[in-house]
């Protein structure tokens, strides 16, 4: 009997998750606007000297623990996963500022920082900035601040916002400034705790797919279960 068609539009990680597991009942046909297949999950293969690196610039790392699904499609598809050293650092070359989360050789990494009251104060402030998200459900009408609302609204200094928080989110989320500034707080603050980054301890393992996160698109293409297009722009549905 001939199967029913389905189409799928977008081949993220739910497109192209979907097309795999619906091809074992419909004739499944995949489109997608981009030249490549993985939506944010995009490698790219670099060359340095003769080696060959693939750097992910979209989806890099996930967790056991928040991603529960994904750890099962990684099993299913037999995917080579590693254990990831995630941190934090930043660097202004203008000021000639830098510190890293890994361990106390990276916080202190310049050794002028262990004088200056000013860093000291800063690693206070942080301190105190993460207890205070901890309870943060204590606020009233928690979703109509922005991030910006509440760290004025509490007082917190110029020095966290530019050396800390908002270089933080802008690199978990791929925005800019202006966008983390009209960040969702409540959206900020459930994401943190999810992922207990707010803890000094106790923090998630994060892992990463060994070769780069489009060895599980090439996982799920190479079953050839289903029909893909790439540079096709779906522009209307009926």
């Amino acid at each position: 009997m001939k199967r029913e068609k389905i189409a799928i539009i977008g081949s993220g990680i739910s497109g192209i998750s979907s097309s795999l597991f619906l091809s074992k009942k419909y004739e499944v046909h995949l489109f997608e606007k981009n030249d490549y297949l993985g939506g944010h999950t995009r490698t790219k293969t670099l060359e340095e000297k003769n080696i060959l690196y693939d750097i992910d610039t979209g989806f890099i790392v996930y967790n056991e623990n928040n991603y529960p699904d994904l750890v099962k499609l990684f099993e299913y598809l037999n995917v080579d996963t590693h254990n990831s050293n995630m941190s934090f650092s930043i660097s202004i070359k203008d000021t000639e500022f830098e510190y890293g989360s890994k361990n106390l050789n990276s916080l202190f990494a310049q050794k002028k920082h262990l004088f200056s009251i000013h860093f000291l104060l800063l690693l206070k402030e942080i301190i105190k900035l993460y207890n205070h998200c901890k309870k943060i459900s204590l606020l009233k009408n928690l979703d109509e601040y922005t991030v910006e609302d509440f760290l004025v609204k509490f007082n917190y200094s110029k020095k966290i916002k530019d050396l800390h928080i908002y270089p933080m989110i802008s690199s978990i989320w791929s925005c800019d400034r202006g966008d983390v500034q009209k960040f969702p707080l409540i959206s900020f603050i459930n994401f943190f705790n999810n992922h207990r980054l707010f803890n000094f301890i106790n923090r998630q393992q994060w892992k990463f797919v060994k070769g780069g996160s489009h060895k599980y698109i090439q996982a799920i293409v190479s079953k050839n279960l289903f029909n893909y297009e790439i540079n096709k722009c779906v522009k209307k549905v009926i």
